[in-house]
């Protein structure tokens, strides 16, 4: 996997999904646990492997980092494309890497229907079959749809990526090695986007005898990582995605980016100094890690931290240190050491996905800039030189140096000798003009808050609504989330285009998002999946016409929103050399209720109400595809749709709103609910003055004549 290309594409991670042990659900779940010591190892229910397993000796441990069974069970197969015959048949790894692959897209602020049909690649890490092994009749279907090489093309076949899509078993350095690959195919021009990671379930005793067999399982359930306690590891399951994205397209598209790829190298033990068919070798990890560093150009000195493989083995524990301190021992010192954990002392070894898992640790590491702490680390192995390898265990929340640029090595291995080491480094966003999220800085500069929810069902939606509505979802996550990134992110990256759909009004602050009022699309219910829906449904604005006004209109908006208080003061200018006074500040300051509607304030005032919204609705990305107006409305529309300059815009409604006001008292209008043909027969006999003005539709019109005798047809209509 040594590739070398003339030209080459740089590499960022811009999204994350997994489901963990340790309900570790989500990147900033994951990131609020491992930052607490948290410990994901569980007794082994007996709902999922018979406990008489451990009570004969068969199994070494009876505890491992599981996932609620439901992560395993709950799946939404029309949201998917898919008939529920089929998702009843097939492997739940597969229904869960689509669950996790939607969430990291999600995150990544990329809509799956955007990418349909594109060369995204998918490669994934995935040895487990215990789903397999547990059916009793496998009929041919069912060989079939729990056959490993369906893995990474059923998100393809669901998602519709037409680049690589390749299913990997290098045992434990499986999802390493996806990542690898994923990284080479954006890195060569092959894709824009790669899927990678991860995946791994546990529903069989056969895997856990046979690492009782070898030693490789810890009696007490813990991977106690560098510790002299050290005795074997706690085997776990879980899924991680993470989405790579050319890194020029990701700054051009403005994305969230966790961290930069600067190299990635994968090599095999072959047979160099091994001592047997299992066990790793340091010199092949040497020389692994040597190969990164030289062909990201990168100075070994320069890595910060190293997120080890780390299972709490005493053989690969010593081997993987062993190899760490003979790149990196004479570069570091004592006073700048080279810090290790590894993540699977909080969640034990989750084999094909771990890979994947520790580089999401990484990549939440640089995001926060601060090293999360490796637990069960309490006395020193005595078979790792810490002090004369310059080596040092994280132990607790350390914040990155502001003076350097932070890099971070993850070394990864499997049994038989696979072996992966990506290193990555924390991107500058200050270097860089970020479109997208500098478009959306105005979110949180209000204290109200329109944040729109929308679901593939009407019982999904409101299951969602009552779970973030509830009070304990608010105590758990006020002090961990602030309102505004909670606002931006079902704004940024949760979908507001499926059937079902509904806004929550809020203040901008936790204290009162549970009385929130909300407004949802209809009773009827309407299920699609994730690609049946509307993408660019037509917009039209519908310019109004005098009447609607009132005082102080707009305030509000004035006070809250930039776009709306500049496109007020810019058309506000424009219109005063014609009036010869400020339109807001008079609209700003009339309480009475008779100034508001004549035409010299209503008639401007309306205009710059409508230009401010139409700019504010365009900096939201509501952008019409019809433009029309009624009455006066049609000025607004003229302007808009580019057949009129502003100013000109301006004198028409100067002159407009003169003229008119100075027919004030010579006659009045009247909406009225009738045809034409039926005011003539009842009326038109009766008030020979009075003309229908204009034609609202077939059953309504507008007549206009004297006060005295549109008020006598009002009370006979009445």
């Amino acid at each position: 996997m040594n590739y070398i290309a003339g030209n080459k594409n740089k590499v960022a991670v811009v999204g994350i999904g997994l489901r963990l042990p340790g309900n570790s659900n989500s990147p900033q779940e994951f990131w609020n646990n491992i930052k607490n010591k948290f410990d994901g190892v569980v007794d082994i229910p007996k709902e999922r492997l018979s406990e008489n397993f451990y009570n004969i000796g068969y199994v070494a441990s009876n505890k491992a980092g599981l996932l609620d069974l439901n992560e395993w069970v709950y799946f939404d197969p029309l949201f998917f494309g898919i008939k529920p015959s089929d998702a009843e048949t097939m492997d739940p790894q597969q229904r869960m890497l689509l669950k996790v692959t939607y969430e990291a897209l999600e995150d990544a602020h990329i809509k799956p229907t955007d990418i349909r049909g594109s060369n995204t690649s998918v490669y994934i890490g995935c040895y487990s079959l215990d789903y397999k092994s547990q059916l009793v009749n496998d009929g041919p279907y069912l060989l079939q749809s729990t056959a490993s090489y369906e893995i990474a093309n059923r998100i393809s076949h669901t998602f519709d990526f037409r680049g690589p899509s390749m299913t990997l078993d290098t045992a434990c350095s499986s999802s390493i090695n996806a990542f690898s690959l994923g990284f080479k195919s954006i890195e060569c021009g092959d894709n824009d986007l790669s899927i990678v990671g991860g995946v791994g379930m546990i529903f069989n005793n056969g895997m856990l005898e046979y690492l009782t067999t070898i030693g490789a399982l810890s009696p007490d359930g813990r991977c106690k990582t560098f510790d002299a306690s050290a005795n074997g590891f706690a085997r776990s399951e879980g899924c991680t995605i993470l989405v790579l994205k050319n890194l020029d397209k990701a700054i051009v598209d403005g994305d969230t980016i966790y961290s930069v790829v600067e190299s990635v190298n994968s090599n095999s033990d072959g047979n160099y100094e091994k001592e047997n068919f299992n066990s790793p070798s340091s010199m092949a990890q040497v020389e692994n890690i040597k190969s990164a560093l030289s062909k990201g150009n990168i100075d070994p000195s320069d890595i910060y931290y190293f997120e080890c493989h780390g299972t709490g083995t005493i053989t690969g524990d010593k081997m993987e240190t062993k190899a760490l301190s003979i790149v990196f021992k004479d570069n570091h010192s004592p006073d700048h050491p080279l810090y290790i954990g590894s993540v699977k002392s909080n969640i034990g070894h989750t084999e094909a996905t771990s890979g994947a898992c520790s580089i999401a640790k990484a990549c939440l590491m640089l995001k926060y800039r601060s090293l999360a702490p490796n637990i069960h680390f309490n006395t020193p192995s005595p078979n790792i030189d810490f002090k004369n390898w310059n080596l040092s265990v994280v132990t607790e929340c350390q914040p990155f140096p502001t003076d350097k640029k932070i890099l971070i090595g993850i070394n990864s291995f499997g049994i038989t000798g696979s072996n992966g080491c990506i290193i990555l480094s924390e991107y500058n966003s200050n270097s860089h003009h970020n479109n997208k999220n500098s478009n959306n800085n105005n979110i949180s500069n209000s204290n109200n808050l329109l944040i729109p929810l929308s679901s593939n069902s009407k019982e999904s939606l409101n299951r969602y609504q009552s779970l973030i509505f509830d009070k304990e979802f608010v105590h758990q996550v006020a002090d961990k989330l602030d309102f505004n990134d909670f606002s931006k992110y079902h704004i940024l990256s949760k979908p507001t285009n499926y059937t079902q759909r509904s806004v929550i009004n809020s203040d901008s602050n936790w204290d009162s998002f549970s009385k929130s009022s909300t407004i949802n699309s209809g009773e009827k219910e309407i299920i699609t999946n994730m690609f049946n829906i509307n993408i660019n449904p037509y917009v039209v604005f519908v310019y109004c016409g005098q009447g609607p006004q009132w005082n102080q209109m707009g305030a509000d908006l004035y006070l809250k929103h930039k776009i709306f208080k500049d496109t007020i003061d810019t058309i506000d200018l424009q219109l005063s050399k014609h009036f010869g006074y400020s339109i807001w500040e008079k609209l700003f300051n009339t309480n009475d209720e008779e100034s508001i509607h004549d035409p010299l304030l209503a008639q401007p005032s309306m205009f710059l109400f409508q230009c401010a919204l139409t700019e504010l609705f365009k900096q939201w990305d509501v952008n019409p595809n019809i433009i029309t107006g009624h009455s006066f409305g049609e000025i607004t529309s003229l302007y808009y749709s580019g057949l009129i300059s502003l100013s000109s815009a301006c004198k028409v409604i100067y002159e407009r709103a003169r003229l008119q006001h100075t027919t004030i008292g010579s006659g009045r209008m009247l909406a009225i609910s009738l045809s034409e043909s039926d005011f003539n027969k009842k009326y038109r006999q009766q008030y020979l003055n009075i003309e229908i003005a204009c034609f609202n539709s077939h059953n309504s019109i507008v007549i206009t004549g004297v006060e005295s005798i549109l008020q006598e047809i009002k009370s006979k209509l009445q």
